[in-house]
């Protein structure tokens, strides 16, 4: 059975690995912000420049995430501590946008942040704990 330790265990052995996850995270969350502010505006209650804008970070995250995966060779922990930092601060403007425009929001639109919120936020843990184990 997989557990938190057996994960936190496969990345403290392969750190590298962890920047992968953020990258590839990243690069959904980007994605599908791009295509709900495309395509699905309206059924998510949020305004277009509102989900452009929110698109930005996650694009950037994985770009850093990324150039960590390809060029961290040691010294991980400030590394995964800034994707930590980053990702929880992502999910605190996440979430003054869901209270912001609470009124707005589609049960759809609530949704789905909520599951990007739940979702980023076991990442913020898991990357939290995985460098706290690094010296």
């Amino acid at each position: 059975m997989i557990n938190q330790h057996t994960i936190i265990s496969y990345f403290i052995n392969k750190p590298k690995a962890i920047f992968l996850v953020d990258s590839i995270g990243a690069f959904l969350s980007a994605f599908y912000l791009l295509i709900i502010s495309r395509f699905c505006s309206d059924f998510f209650g949020i305004i277009t420049s509102t989900l452009q804008l929110l698109t930005i970070l996650p694009i950037v995250f994985c770009i850093y995430s990324a150039c960590c995966y390809l060029l961290v060779k040691r010294s991980y922990k400030p590394f995964i501590l800034i994707i930590a930092i980053a990702n929880f601060l992502y999910c605190l403007i996440t979430m003054v946008l869901i209270f912001t425009h609470y009124s707005e929001l589609t049960i759809l639109g609530l949704s789905y942040f909520i599951l990007e919120l739940m979702i980023i936020g076991i990442i913020v843990y898991l990357e939290f704990d995985i460098s706290s184990k690094f010296t």
